[in-house]
Parts: C-alpha cells; structure tokens; sequence
C-alpha cells in the first residue's frame, strides 16, 4: 500500500457558502448554474431541498440558510472542532489507498465537505462522496444536544461524533459503488450482503474498533460476542433466515436502541453483525477468494455453509 500515492484534496462548500458576504449569494450561484457543477447542483436540489437551480427564489432560500443563526451556530462549531481538517484528510487519504488497492478498476472519489443542516451525513454519488460534517460534531455538542429526540435519539446521537466520519464515509461509499438491490430476497441475503460491507471495512481500516465500524458500543458488541449462539438458534429456527417479510427482516436489520424480540441489551441490527460473523467465517475458509470475488461471485448460501456458532 506505500507505493500507492493518492492525494485527495477536500472541497469544503460549508466554508465557500458560510463565509459568503449574503449580498454575493445570487451571483456565486449563478456562477455555480453557468459552471453546471455537479455537486453543488445535488446540494442544493436535493440535500437542502431549496429549489431547482433556475428558480429565481432558489438564491434567497440559500442566502436564508446560511444567515440563519442556528445554522451559523452550527458552522462556527464545525470550523472550531475541525479546522483545516488535516485529520480526517489524512485518515481519508489512507483508507482509499486500502480500498484502490482491493478495487483497483475503481478510482478514490472526490471529497465535498457541506453542511447540510442535519439532513444528510454522506452523501455518495458516482465520482463524489459528500459529508454532511455537522453529524460529526459530537454528542456532547450544543447543537446535537438540542436536536429534537424523535428523529435524533441518543442511540443516534453517540455516533454523531468526528472518530465515526471516515469510518462512515467509506461504508457510503461501499453500500453505493458495491450495492445489491435486496428488494424481495430475503433475510439470509440482506445479511449476508451488510457483512460483506463490514468485513471490507475491516480491511479498509484495520486499526478502526469495531464499535465504530459498525456503531455498536462496545457494551452492546460484548453482549452480541457472549450470546452469539443463542442469536443464531433464535435466527435459525423455524427457518427464520429464509423468510422475505418485509416486517422481519426490517426487525433484525433495521436501526434502532435495540432489536425488538431480542433482550434490551441487544444492539438494534443485530442482524448485521450475525452477517459479519458470517462473511468473516467463510473469508478464513477461503483464502483465495479476493475482497471484488466475494462480492461479485459469492451467494448467501455458500457463506452459511462456513459459520459454526459458539466454536
């Protein structure tokens, strides 16, 4: 991975727009509408959800956001727990030489920094990954705490801290660039496809805790790790891993405090973390299978063949 050079320069469009003199809001996007610049396109569209591009209200809605002084509380915040981002860009850096290494047709994505008012924290597309950098202010921040508690509860809110933003970006960038339509399989499939994410996160980033990777705290990961046989017999029983309930499969799969049917000890998805067990199962059964195989030429069955439970 050392001879790997990759330089991977961050836009921050929350510093472009936030420090913005307001009178100059109509003119620096209509300069965006002449440049047809893509990613600015999708933030304001679809991300801040502020108006089509050639919508003469379009500007003033923008120039309302970045005056708004919950938003203005929110980017002082960012710019004072984040700086020049030297950290993360750093951090970044070195998990895409891990990742071109394993997808070497693949390239690194660009990277935009924005705020998004909460509404998204990354945001793939094609050649961009987008981070939403508010959702990584920390728990303990101001304006996370104030968050209305129905969308934003505390589960939620402990991974909204900076050591969750690269792990989360590359899982981003995973579940779009590697992504299987799971509509109608069932909830072997949707686990099995999460786990193969997880364990190339893993190699992505080999010094990450799993409690970051997957967003378990470690209290919840020590719970899944002592009861894991009696997580697979519940799953397995009545073959349960088989069934395309909608309703089932979002029980096990889905976030959440914790997974309904299973103790309050439980992490919500636990699910996932079965599939993780899984795929790492059969990777160290077959050494020979590259990262690009498991995804492309592996099916659920053949990596169920692998996991023995509890040994």
């Amino acid at each position: 991975m050392d001879d790997i050079e990759l330089e991977m320069p961050i836009r921050r469009l929350d510093l472009e727009l936030f420090h913005l003199d307001p009178s100059a809001v109509t003119a620096f996007h209509e300069q965006k509408v002449e440049a047809d610049d893509a990613f600015y396109i999708e933030y304001i569209e679809n991300i801040l959800q502020a108006g089509t591009m050639k919508d003469s209200i379009t500007p003033a809605r923008l120039q309302r956001f970045i005056l708004d002084p919950n938003w203005n509380i929110a980017q002082a915040s960012i710019e004072e727990e984040f700086g020049d981002m030297n950290v993360e860009k750093a951090g970044l850096e070195d998990a895409f030489k891990r990742y071109t290494s394993f997808f070497p047709a693949e390239k690194a994505p660009d990277v935009v920094v924005f705020n998004s008012g909460f509404n998204y924290a990354i945001y793939p597309m094609e050649h961009t990954i987008g981070i939403g950098i508010e959702w990584f202010l920390g728990d303990s921040n101001e304006i996370v705490q104030r968050l209305a508690p129905e969308r934003f509860p505390n589960f939620v809110k402990r991974r909204m801290r900076p050591e969750y933003l690269v792990s989360s970006t590359i899982t981003g960038w995973l579940f779009v660039h590697h992504y299987n339509d799971l509509g109608g399989e069932d909830l072997l499939t949707n686990m099995v496809h999460h786990g193969k994410v997880l364990f190339a996160l893993d190699k992505v980033l080999p010094g990450t805790a799993d409690s970051i990777k997957i967003g378990f705290s470690q209290a919840q990961l020590d719970w899944c790790a002592e009861t894991e046989f009696n997580i697979w017999a519940e799953l397995a029983v009545n073959d349960a891993l088989f069934t395309k309930s909608p309703r089932e499969i979002g029980r096990l799969m889905n976030d959440g405090p914790f997974t309904n049917g299973f103790p309050r000890e439980s992490p919500g998805r636990i699910g996932e973390w079965v599939g993780w067990k899984m795929v790492n199962a059969y990777m160290a059964e077959h050494g020979d299978v590259t990262i690009e195989q498991m995804f492309n030429q592996v099916d659920a069955g053949e990596v169920m063949k692998s996991y023995r439970p509890g040994k």
